[in-house]
């Protein structure tokens, strides 16, 4: 493996657990959903809300379970032009001190949809309006790793 390779790894396996979320599980989170199931609530990191310049726009969603005491982290992408449909690239699990529960899950790309969570469209606008206004020229560092590794092309 060449030098590359090694740096930056050739598979899913090569990412090392919660690479993607190191830089972002501090700091800042709004609620947008008070409750999507089971009384769960759905939180933004505001400061991961980026758009690129093709339009789609990416962030990281937590959710978080009282009654097991954790966090789920989401990795996100959003197509331009989507105003229905979340895709969650990767996903992982930690207890509310950081122990991990469920290491990164980048075995399929899932998706929430606007029929099973009626309020989808306005967590889409508010992180595309959030992008806009941070206007980053740069990515976050948890964007490369969804790109190179959350996204499937075929």
């Amino acid at each position: 493996m060449g030098l590359l390779g090694k740096l930056f790894g050739s598979s899913q396996t090569d990412v090392p657990d919660g690479a993607w979320l190191a830089n972002e599980r501090n700091g800042e989170w709004i609620e947008v959903l008070d409750e999507i199931a089971g009384g769960q609530t759905l939180e933004l990191k505001e400061d991961s809300c980026y758009t690129d310049t093709s339009g789609n726009a990416f962030c990281i969603l937590r959710s978080e379970n009282p009654a097991n005491n954790n966090f789920a982290y989401l990795g996100c992408f959003i197509q331009r032009n989507s105003n229905d449909a979340i895709y969650i690239l990767v996903d992982r699990v930690e207890s509310k001190n950081g122990a991990v529960l469920k290491k990164d899950d980048w075995s399929n790309t899932r998706q929430m949809i606007e029929k099973n969570v009626p309020e989808l469209g306005s967590v889409i606008g508010r992180v595309r309006n959030i992008a806009a206004f941070s206007g980053y020229s740069t990515s976050p560092p948890y964007v490369f790793y969804l790109i190179k590794y959350g996204l499937k092309t075929s």
